[in-house]
C-alpha cells in the first residue's frame, strides 16, 4: 500500500522535523506518494528558499524515494457545487 502525503508533510521532512522525519522512516517501506500539486508547492517554496540550489538537491533526493502522482481529466470527476446532475459533455473546462 502506498501513502499519499500532503505538503506540509514533505516540507516538515526536508526541514528535518522529527515528526515527519519519523513518520517517513514508518511509511517509507509500504511506498510514499505526493500529488503533482505538492511537487509544484515544494518547487515554489524551493524557488524562494535562501539556497535554492541545496534546497532543490534535498527536494531530488527526496524524489528518488517517492512517486509524483498527476492528474489526468478522464480519471477525475469535476466537483458539482450545485447539486445538479453533471453534464455529460467532453468538456472539462470547469466552467470557465
Amino acid at each position: 500500500m502506498s501513502y499519499l502525503v500532503d505538503t506540509d508533510w514533505v516540507v516538515d521532512y526536508l526541514t528535518g522535523q522529527k515528526a515527519a522525519d519519523d513518520l517517513f522512516t514508518k511509511l517509507l517501506p509500504s511506498g510514499i506518494a505526493i500529488s503533482i500539486v505538492s511537487f509544484s508547492e515544494i518547487y515554489e517554496g524551493i524557488y524562494g528558499s535562501h539556497d535554492p540550489n541545496l534546497a532543490e538537491a534535498a527536494f531530488r533526493a527526496f524524489l528518488r524515494q517517492v512517486t509524483v502522482l498527476g492528474i489526468s481529466c478522464g480519471q477525475t470527476e469535476w466537483p458539482n457545487p450545485r447539486g445538479t446532475t453533471p453534464s455529460t459533455s467532453s468538456d472539462h473546462t470547469a466552467g470557465f
